[in-house]
């Protein structure tokens, strides 16, 4: 699976060429790199069982990506076999109870009255660990809160506060557009939005509601369009700029940069709207003079 290259584009991100194998752990949702994968036997979005030391995880296989950052990635992981059908539906399986382990660690956190969401939990290989996934305003001291839940689980537990966009991510859902979102089903990377991805395709942001995903921040697929519309508005002249048009001198006050169309008002105290090629060559603003001492 490659990742979007217009996206990156978009906010100007440069790239290593260098491709690693990389994999997306189950259990704590996060890039792992892998030494080395048969092309043959797996797949993108294969179901795989890793390994690091004595750590064993299942992980869903990404492909050779291109990363930005590999800090922000665990190394050394190694691929022990591809999971059969029975292996995925038995993982599968003992997932089933996550919404009865994340009633029961919510009452915990009341008890302890900590203010912290719990939103998730995974089930590790060979049910010997158990992740819960939070979000939060502020710091939270969960020393006793692992202790608790390590007794009343039974199991060892790990604790991993995520932001909005990554809470979208695990969860996964729908948007607007009716398809899952893009956070869940496509992309690899997440990364803040521009707001200036917005206003480049000439949209308007105060009180708009719907510039947000499921997640409340600017939508992924700002990104997605966003060269194609700076190119065209290349060829367009700037909002309150003068031009000249069939129909005399006007001010600019609104821009289709898709059909390449102005919206003009005349001299005249008109309103018309005119094809780009139609409008006369843009003016350059006047250089101020600077006067010479004598």
């Amino acid at each position: 699976m490659e990742i979007n290259s217009l996206a990156f584009e978009a906010i100007k991100i440069k790239l290593p060429h260098m491709k690693k194998i990389v994999a997306v752990d189950s259990l704590r949702h996060r890039l792992v790199i892998l030494d080395s994968f048969d092309k043959e036997k797996i797949q993108a979005q294969d179901m795989i069982l890793i390994r690091k030391d004595r750590d064993v995880l299942v992980a869903r296989f990404i492909g050779e990506v291109k990363i930005e950052d590999s800090k922000k990635c665990e190394k050394d992981w190694t691929i022990e076999k591809k999971l059969s059908v029975s292996e995925i539906e038995n993982f599968n399986h003992i997932q089933e109870g996550e919404k009865d382990r994340i009633v029961r660690a919510k009452k915990m956190v009341d008890i302890l009255k900590l203010e912290m969401r719990i939103f998730a939990s995974r089930i590790g290989w060979k049910e010997k660990t158990v992740s819960f996934f939070f979000t939060c305003d502020g710091a939270v001291d969960f020393r006793q809160l692992l202790k608790d839940l390590a007794g009343e689980f039974n199991m060892r537990i790990h604790l991993e506060r995520v932001g909005s966009r990554d809470k979208s991510k695990i969860i996964g859902g729908f948007g607007v557009c009716g398809r899952e979102v893009c956070c869940s089903a496509s992309k690899t990377f997440l990364h803040l939005i521009p707001l200036d991805a917005v206003r480049d395709q000439a949209i308007m942001i105060k009180e708009n509601n719907k510039l947000l995903g499921v997640c409340g921040k600017l939508k992924c697929c700002f990104l997605y369009e966003l060269p194609h519309y700076r190119e065209k508005r290349k060829s367009l002249p700037h909002l309150r700029q003068t031009v000249e048009t069939p129909k005399g001198k006007g001010r600019v006050i609104g821009l289709d940069i898709l059909n390449q169309k102005v919206k003009i008002f005349l001299e005249s105290e008109s309103i018309e709207v005119f094809e780009v090629t139609e409008l006369g060559e843009k003016k350059e603003k006047k250089s101020k003079t600077v006067q010479k001492k004598a």
